[in-house]
This record gives structure tokens, sequence and C-alpha cells, in this order.
């Protein structure tokens, strides 16, 4: 049975350098659907939004997305063929092309099954709706609890293959601090910076680094804490720890490098999320203690209280914990169990 993954366009998710990198030696085709390159995207434009297309047959459209997007599956698989197509994409409704390659698979791949993966909650979602998504896809499958009971979705854990160290083209200068966190704002400033503010105190070193920062935080800071630039944005320096503000930074080449460089990550989700979260996972996968204010996750299967510091209030957090040994813990976020799950259920293959 064939298996084709579509990713989002970040290289947090990509085969090679993020949660999909163990697919990366597998036999399962993978895809980024929107990727950087704009002749691609152009190239997708021109077959799944242009008007003449719609009245093609689907067999003359898979003939004409395989002479210009090259993927495999359209060369090979006959319309009879079972097929396993698994899509874990953020922002997807943006595209106008997307809907109409989905007409054309299911049009032609008759006896394929779909399956959607969801990295975010669905408040977040923009033009998407569950009520389309549970209509289009045979399984949907999301790491929030909250969102599986309301919608109907099914809950999943989370998935994260992590990256090997010894890959050659990772860097290998590691950022070294005793607390780490890489994210975008989202509203969350004001208690990153308190806890940072908190941490640093202690005398801890921290590395937090923001994006998607409001133009009104960063005069405020500018204004109260000694600053001084740093590569696209700047960045705060307060004892002996760094707040850096609107610097882009790349998942491949800072972010990984900043994670295993860190004694401890810090993870401060959304209110109204009720899952695991990349953070999580990449504490689990990575070998890395967590201060997270996510109390769900004390009845979660990869739990080891001595790896985890739960906390109400950031005077809660005790910084002993942070230098305490880390407890083993092998619990496996892989997403080749989250897709032979899928293909288990959406088939109906007994184990």
């Amino acid at each position: 049975m064939k298996t084709v993954v579509f990713g989002p366009n970040d290289k947090l998710y990509d085969k090679g350098t993020g949660i999909f990198y163990d697919v990366i030696n597998s036999d399962i085709e993978y895809h980024c659907f929107f990727p950087e390159s704009r002749e691609f995207q152009r190239n997708l434009a021109r077959i799944f939004s242009n008007k003449a297309t719609k009245f093609l047959p689907c067999f003359l459209i898979k003939k004409l997305a395989y002479k210009v997007l090259k993927y495999e599956f359209l060369r090979t698989c006959k319309k009879d063929d079972e097929i396993l197509f698994v899509f874990s994409m953020f922002k997807m409704e943006d595209e106008p092309y997307f809907y109409n390659f989905m007409r054309l698979l299911k049009g032609y791949y008759k006896n394929a099954k779909y399956v959607y993966y969801s990295f975010d909650i669905a408040s977040t979602w923009h033009q998407l709706t569950p009520e389309y998504v549970k209509a289009n896809f045979d399984l949907v499958l999301t790491f929030d609890r909250s969102d599986a009971e309301k919608y109907g979705f099914t809950f999943y854990e989370g998935i994260y293959a992590g990256v090997n160290m010894d890959d050659k083209r990772i860097p290998k200068d590691k950022t070294f601090s005793d607390v780490m966190f890489v994210g975008a704002d989202k509203g969350k400033f004001p208690i990153l910076f308190e806890i940072f503010k908190y941490l640093s105190d202690k005398g801890k070193v921290c590395d937090f680094r923001l994006v998607s920062v409001e133009k009104q935080t960063e005069e405020d800071l500018l204004k109260n804490y000694e600053t001084e630039a740093y590569g696209k944005g700047f960045r705060v320096k307060y004892k002996n720890s760094y707040f850096t503000v609107n610097d882009y930074c790349p998942y491949y080449n800072k972010t990984l490098p900043i994670i295993w460089g860190a004694k401890c990550m810090l993870d401060v989700p959304l209110g109204s999320q009720n899952g695991s979260t990349i953070r999580l996972q990449e504490a689990v996968t990575y070998h890395k203690k967590l201060i997270t204010n996510l109390k769900e996750i004390a009845d979660k299967p990869y739990y080891v209280p001595d790896n985890f510091l739960i906390f109400d209030k950031v005077e809660d957090i005790d910084v002993n914990f942070i230098d305490k040994p880390y407890a083993k813990n092998d619990y496996d976020f892989s997403p080749l169990k989250m897709i032979e799950y899928a293909k288990n259920k959406v088939f109906n293959i007994e184990k």
C-alpha cells in the first residue's frame, strides 16, 4: 500500500530536519505542499487555480500535474490502488489550489483514504472549518483533547521525530543556557518576560527569543531596558541573560543548537490549548527538562516527575529543578507510528 505525506513549508516540519525526520529513511513519499520555490508555486497555481483545468477529465489533469510537479505517485499509482494520503500542514486553506488538488485526488483515486493531522488548535484555523475537514477526510487527528471532544476528531498524542545530532548538516556550535525559549508572541510576552526576569534574578542564564512582538512592546523595552541590536531585531541584556525580540530564528541553523545547548526548556501554551506542544515533544525527544504551566502533562504516558516542573505562579518555579539530573525517558513521538495508526484505522486493518 502506498503512503503519501504532504507537510507544510517550514524547516521544522521538513522530513530531513524536524518532525518528519524519520520519514526520510522510509518508503513513504513525502512532499512539501507549499515549497518556497516561486516557480513551483506558480506551477501549482497554473494547474489547480486555472479555471480551464476544472473542465478537463481527472486523468488528463493527473498527467499534467505529474509533468509539472513530478509527484511520483501520480506516475506509479493506478486509479484502483489503495493509497493513504496524510496531510499535515498549516494554513492549507489559504492556498486556492488546495481544494482543486483534493478534488483531483478524490476524483481519480477511488480507493484512497485521507487523513488530516492538525498541528494547531481549531480556533486558530483561518478559512478552514472543522465541518469541511470532517466532510473531506476519513480521519482527523489532533493533539488537543478539547478539540477532539468538541468536534469529534480523534485524539493523538503528538508527533516529532527529532533530528540525529550526528547529522553532518547540523551546526555544531551549541548556544549554552540554563533555560531557553523560542517562539512567537501570541499574547504571551508578559508572562514570558516575567519568567525571564525571575529566573535571571535567581542567577540562571536565560536565552529567550520571541518573534511577532508588537511595536508598542518593542518601544517599551527599548525605553526601559539595556538593549543592543541583534540580527534583524534587538535583544534585552538583563543580568547574565538575553531576551531577543523579532530576530528570525530558523529552526535548522539556530533553534536546534539553542535547544541542544540548554539544560532546560520553557513551555507556556495558549490558554485554550489542551495537549502536547512542539516544545514538550522536543524536550522529551532531546532529553531536556521542561518548565511548563500545562497541568495536563501529569497524566501523559511520557510524564516523568523529575523531568517536568509544573507551575501555577511564576514564583512557584523552583530553580533548583533546573540543575537536577535528567531521568531516563524513552517515549517515542515518531510520525511513523502515527501513520501506521492512521493506516490501520482507515483501512480497518486488524493488528
